[in-house]
């Protein structure tokens, strides 16, 4: 595993990580984060280790900030995951530029924050029936970031 600054980094090496790894690693190097981690529901958490985990063999790096989120990065940053506690829920902010995406399962709204890139969506995810869609959305978006 590569390291970063603040959080997690998994190399584009890593064939598989369990998910008691992942939740290891955010119980032992994070600060802000893990705090908002610890005060999700064990849904939302399992949500959000499925989710993780199943990038993990993807070439792109994935590490957790002080902001707090957890971000995928292909040579920028193209999506930031933000778990909200209060509203039980991964708040999803994905860098799509000019590529359109779409869900019949998910509502994607145009971001309203302010980040590097043309476009961003939002959406969020708070039932594991939505994980194969919200993966498939960051797939998609993944390969707009090559």
């Amino acid at each position: 595993m590569s390291k970063k600054p603040v959080g997690i980094g998994v190399s584009q090496n890593v064939m598989s990580v369990g998910q008691d790894e992942i939740a290891a690693n955010l119980s032992t190097k994070l600060g802000k984060f893990q705090i908002v981690y610890d005060k999700c529901s064990p849904e939302l958490q399992q949500i959000f280790l499925v989710l993780v985990n199943k990038f993990a063999t993807y070439p792109v790096e994935q590490y957790a900030t002080d902001k707090p989120d957890y971000r995928f990065s292909k040579g920028g940053v193209f999506c930031c995951t933000v778990l909200q506690s209060k509203k039980n829920c991964l708040l999803i902010q994905l860098r799509v530029d000019n590529h359109n995406i779409s869900s019949n399962l998910l509502t994607l709204e145009v971001s309203k924050d302010s980040r590097p890139g043309k476009r961003w969506l939002d959406f969020r995810v708070n039932h594991e029936s939505q994980i194969n869609e919200a993966f498939r959305i960051l797939e998609e978006a993944s390969r707009f970031n090559d």
